[in-house]
C-alpha cells in the first residue's frame, strides 16, 4: 500500500527508455496514460519510476513511451 503524504518539492529527475514510435500530426489528440513502476526511498523523500504511454487517436500504435523519473522531497526543504 502506498501512503501519500504532502511533498514540500517535486522535480523530473529525467528520462529512461524513451521511444518516439508515431509521428503526431499538428491538431490530433493525444493521451498519456502512467503506469508506476518503483518507488525507492531516499535521505530527503521518495523516488518514483513510471512508464508513460502517449497515445494518439485513431491509431493503433503509441506516439511515445517512456520510463520517467522523479523526485518527492519530503519535510522541510
Amino acid at each position: 500500500m502506498i501512503k501519500l503524504v504532502p511533498a514540500t518539492m517535486k522535480l523530473n529527475y529525467g528520462l529512461d527508455k524513451v521511444r518516439f514510435v508515431n509521428a503526431v500530426p499538428s491538431g490530433s489528440r493525444v493521451r498519456a496514460t502512467a503506469e508506476l513502476l518503483a518507488v525507492e526511498r531516499t535521505k530527503a523523500g521518495m523516488r518514483i519510476k513510471q512508464n508513460v504511454v502517449v497515445e494518439l487517436a485513431g491509431s493503433p500504435r503509441p506516439a511515445c513511451v517512456a520510463e520517467t523519473l522523479g523526485v518527492f522531497v519530503l519535510g522541510e526543504a
